[in-house]
């Protein structure tokens, strides 16, 4: 299995939310915390508790449970896969819409576009592309879907390089953006269907879906839609890990988690989860990119909490080398399995 660690992180996604350029939807950093909170007091009144792992299926303990960001989640003790105590009902999704606009979040300028194409997007294409060339797998002829399109990005770098490509989206104004940003518009979808029909009711080559998965909470039912597809059918997708990010987040709960909010990712992927998620699949994993963000995370929440402390020459000082090894630190992380997510490239078995 081809194994590779580490992504440079891009100079302008370095501490992006700090104390001061803090800028949520519009909100400035304690309100945004300040209605996260109350959110979270609203999740135990209003919810139906979790009673199967949304993995395996097993029955879930009491002596599972575990606390996260003023939360309680879930590590399931047959596959370890971690998940809400709660099932969130449609109005605490409907309330977290109104905080967290997808809609906004996803609509950037040009110049955003661009560094995300570059910094993001066309390296993960590139390794993708290199590992098919490396294990002579002819691409050229091959069917692609993207699941989860977005914006449009990744599926316009696609389109340059697969000539059967076809994206699905489920967000309506994301799905509206992305057809600009193609040379032929039929090329993306609206999809109404759920991530496994969507697979079950499709016949292609490739399935790319990049942190897609996690948003899902049957994923029993889409191990089985996988395992329905041919012998030799790739999937190339990533998921969030709980890695370093986490742990920060929940010892600093009070702060903004980037990575595992337990509200926006209400799952996260383990290694003995994925690695069971890929055996019941039926999938042979012959890639893996492992790479993250937990250096920059502890560098933003260590200089938000000296920003009212030091003096600004201790500041500058802690600022200044901190960020110089943001990126050798994330490479420890990444080599010892502690990176906030992981790439995947598997194929069904025969």
């Amino acid at each position: 299995m081809d194994k590779k660690f580490s992504k440079e992180i891009p100079s302008f996604m370095l501490r992006k939310f700090s104390n001061k350029n803090f800028l949520f939807n519009g909100m400035k950093k304690k309100q945004f915390l300040k209605k996260i909170s109350n959110l979270k007091v609203k999740i135990g009144k209003n919810c139906n508790k979790r009673k199967f792992c949304i993995l395996c299926k097993k029955k879930l303990e009491k002596k599972d449970k575990f606390f996260h960001q003023s939360l309680r989640f879930f590590s399931c003790n047959n596959c370890t896969h971690v998940q809400s105590e709660f099932i969130y009902s449609k109005e605490i999704v409907q309330s977290l819409k109104k905080i967290i606009d997808y809609d906004k979040i996803y609509s950037l300028d040009p110049n955003q576009n661009l560094s995300k194409l570059k910094d993001i997007y066309k390296p993960k294409l590139d390794w993708f592309l290199q590992v098919l060339k490396q294990r002579k797998i002819k691409f050229d002829n091959l069917s692609i879907c993207e699941i989860g399109s977005g914006n449009g990005l990744l599926l316009s770098l696609l389109e340059k390089k697969f000539k059967k490509l076809q994206g699905y989206e489920f967000n309506e104004n994301l799905f509206l953006d992305a057809k600009k940003k193609l040379k032929d518009q039929s090329r993306i979808n609206l999809s109404k269907l759920p991530i496994d029909e969507l697979i079950s009711n499709t016949s292609y080559d490739i399935y790319v879906a990049i942190f897609v998965f996690e948003h899902f909470f049957r994923i029993y039912d889409l191990i089985k839609a996988i395992n329905e597809k041919k012998p030799g059918t790739i999937f190339f997708f990533s998921v969030p890990m709980l890695g370093f990010s986490s742990i920060l987040e929940t010892i600093f709960k009070d702060d903004f988690a980037r990575n595992f909010d337990g509200l926006i990712h209400q799952q996260m992927f383990t290694n003995k989860s994925l690695q069971y998620f890929l055996k019941k699949s039926n999938l042979n994993i012959f890639a893996q990119w492992s790479f993250g963000q937990d250096a920059n995370d502890m560098y933003r929440i260590m200089m938000d909490n000296i920003e009212d402390n030091y003096t600004d020459e201790l500041y500058k000082f802690f600022d200044t080398n901190l960020k110089t090894i943001v990126n050798s630190f994330q490479k420890i992380l990444d080599k010892n399995s502690l990176a906030d997510s992981i790439h995947i490239l598997a194929q069904k078995k025969k």
